[in-house]
């Protein structure tokens, strides 16, 4: 009786380190939530036979395991197995081995987390259900269509032999009325992830459509274009050589800048290189006194500048919440479309005024920013430390209120 007792006593604890052991498989990752927010943490891998219908998720920095199902999110990534899943309600057909049945016409309702094979114009999805594997895809208009094989069996004369209904070819027939290039290929395709991938791989690139093969999906750099505006506040000390202009001085004003930008980097990655090509705007005034050749003068000048200018900086943005900050930093360059000084003065004891124009070169310097970014949007602070040599100035600082918007949701 003792002994039974043990037993079971011992047959529970087992059973509650298992269970416990499960519990705390949990691996780097992240989700993507349907407004498009990433949330980087900690996934419960369980090394699914069926796909799951949920899964437990802990946040960076928390402790607290949030249960996420397909109507909380689009997708979830895990690192180490490098494995992709996207949230999928459809029908798939009732079978209970690898084909359905000529007749077959029950469908069940699946409504969970499906692996992703292929994503791209047309996406590629696997799903596994009572230990059965049934391919989807996920078009355009993000329905979804099950890729099918039937098989009857035929007896003739006595003899029972299998016959094998390649559905899944007709449908892929249809995609190759838009590709020449796919002509025939559906034809040869096998029930199989392989064949599959090749021929929805081959339809994406003929409509040139980005997509990213899961077991390359951390290697892939996304490049994300946007364009940019910001007003800025200038300061720059005017070189000893140009006594005309004010040798010494400190002249500061206002200006804009406005242009493109592109953002490139692994998808949902935290480090990035931020790149910005850029027309600037400044204008800068002040009034002088200066003695020259034992003659005191004054004056009004006026700086012009027009800038092509490009700026490159390595970033690193925050991968969890909505509202994400970045930082940055890198170098400045441009080229002068027109940057010029013109002085205006004359002889306090003479009445006709001079005017001297007084040529100017680009810019170089270093670039530091940070802000925030949120969906497409980005509000940032930028300064600028800017270097010269031989030119109208020795050196400047530069503040801007940087608003950048993307083209599409950057990584």
């Amino acid at each position: 009786m003792l002994f039974k007792m043990r037993a079971k006593v011992l047959f529970v604890m087992v059973c509650l380190y298992l269970r416990l052991s499960a519990q705390q498989n949990f691996i780097s990752g992240y989700v993507i939530t349907h407004e498009g927010d990433t949330l980087r943490g900690h996934i419960d891998y369980q090394q699914w036979t069926n796909s799951p219908a949920e899964f437990g998720f802990k946040p960076f920095g928390s402790d607290e395991i949030k249960i996420l199902k397909p109507t909380d999110l689009q997708y979830f990534y895990v690192e180490k197995p490098n494995e992709l899943y996207g949230s999928v309600t459809t029908t798939i057909t009732s079978r209970s081995s690898k084909y359905a049945t000529l007749s077959s016409s029950e469908v069940i309702l699946f409504s969970g987390f499906a692996r992703v094979l292929l994503e791209g114009h047309v996406s590629l999805y696997m799903i596994r259900f009572k230990n059965l594997t049934y391919y989807i895809l996920r078009l355009p208009d993000n329905s979804f269509k099950e890729l099918t094989l039937k098989r009857i069996a035929v007896t003739q004369n006595g003899i029972t032999s299998i016959r094998d209904f390649h559905v899944y070819r007709n449908y892929l027939k249809e995609f190759e009325k838009d590709c020449e290039s796919l002509a025939g290929l559906s034809e040869r395709l096998k029930y199989s992830e392989k064949d599959f991938i090749l021929f929805v791989s081959n339809y994406n690139n003929c409509h040139s459509a980005n997509y990213v093969v899961v077991s390359t999906l951390q290697k892939k750099i996304v490049a994300t274009k946007g364009i940019m505006l910001s007003v800025n506040n200038s300061q720059y000390v005017i070189s000893d050589s140009y006594s005309e202009v004010g040798a010494g001085q400190k002249v500061k004003g206002y200006g804009f800048t406005a242009g493109v930008s592109l953002l490139a980097g692994y998808p949902h990655g935290r480090w990035g290189l931020s790149v910005d090509f850029l027309y600037k705007f400044l204008r800068l005034e002040n009034n002088v006194n200066f003695y020259k050749v034992f003659a005191q003068y004054e004056g009004f000048n006026k700086f012009n500048m027009d800038l092509l200018k490009l700026t490159a900086q390595v970033r690193h943005t925050s991968v969890s919440g909505k509202v994400r900050p970045y930082i940055g930093g890198g170098i400045t360059a441009s080229v002068p479309l027109r940057s010029e000084a013109v002085a205006h003065y004359r002889r306090i004891d003479l009445s006709n005024p001079e005017t001297k124009i007084f040529k100017g070169k680009g810019e170089m310097g270093f670039v530091f920013e940070g802000g925030l970014k949120v969906k497409k949007g980005e509000l940032g602070l930028r300064t600028e430390r800017l270097l010269y040599q031989k030119n109208i100035f020795t050196e400047g600082q530069v503040g801007h209120i940087v608003i950048k918007y993307y083209l599409s949701r950057p990584r």
